[in-house]
Formats: structure tokens, C-alpha cells, sequence
């Protein structure tokens, strides 16, 4: 078995082992993750999208304006101007019928006012 070239950057040498399978040396470079996002970087791109709007368009009004006009040839543009106006549609498959279950609070610490329900009626001896 002839050795391997000293100057190939693709193959690890063999340090004489028997059954010593050389690996290509080939790095696994670790997959970025985007970062998460939290609600300061939620108003912030709400902030940048309002400051862009402003700056191309002078004001908010002038924007939805536009995007009317756009909504009569495009579905898109009328979905979003829907959306903003009304809010997105819940998918409610449930028919709206919620339990009624009684809740039972264990970790209330407060004492229940104890209500008495006997009848007191006095004794009267007769001689």
C-alpha cells in the first residue's frame, strides 16, 4: 500500500494500524440559527417599517391610500388592508362550546366563613 502524498490536505495519514480506515478530513461547519425574536425587536421593526412608510410616502394616510388603489387590481394587497382593518381570521372548529367545570382553588389559604344552619330552639321546663 503506497503512502499517502504529505501535501493533500484531504487525507489524514495512517499512523500503521491494522484495519485503520483513513477519514476524510472534512470539517462540519455548525448551522447558524437565526436570533430569537423578543418584543423589543418586535417594536423596533414596527418603528422602522413606520419611519420608511414616512420617509417614501410622507404619511401613514398616503400609504393606506396607495394601497387601496392597489387592492382593487391585486388580492394580495386586498388581503393585507383587510387584515390590518379587521385582524387575521381564528380558525375556530369547535363550534364555541367551552366546558363549564367548576373550579376548585387548593392553594387558597383564606379560611371559608363557616355558615351555621341549626335551629336553636330553647328549652323550656314545665313544673
Amino acid at each position: 500500500m503506497p503512502k499517502a502524498k504529505k501535501n493533500s490536505a484531504n487525507i489524514k495519514e495512517w499512523d500503521g494500524r491494522k484495519n485503520n480506515g483513513r477519514k476524510v478530513g472534512t470539517k462540519v461547519q455548525p448551522k447558524l440559527t437565526p436570533a430569537k425574536l423578543n418584543k423589543a425587536k418586535k417594536d423596533r421593526m414596527v418603528i422602522y417599517a413606520t419611519n420608511a412608510i414616512i420617509d417614501e410616502y410622507g404619511n401613514e394616510e398616503e400609504f393606506w391610500k396607495m394601497i387601496a388603489g392597489q387592492a382593487r387590481k391585486s388580492y394580495n394587497h386586498a388581503k393585507m388592508i383587510v387584515e390590518y382593518a379587521y385582524g387575521k381570521p381564528k380558525d375556530d372548529v369547535g363550534g364555541g362550546k367551552k366546558n363549564k367545570a367548576p373550579v376548585i382553588n387548593f392553594y387558597n389559604n383564606q379560611p371559608q366563613p363557616h355558615i351555621d344552619n341549626t335551629i336553636d330552639i330553647p328549652h323550656d321546663e314545665e313544673n
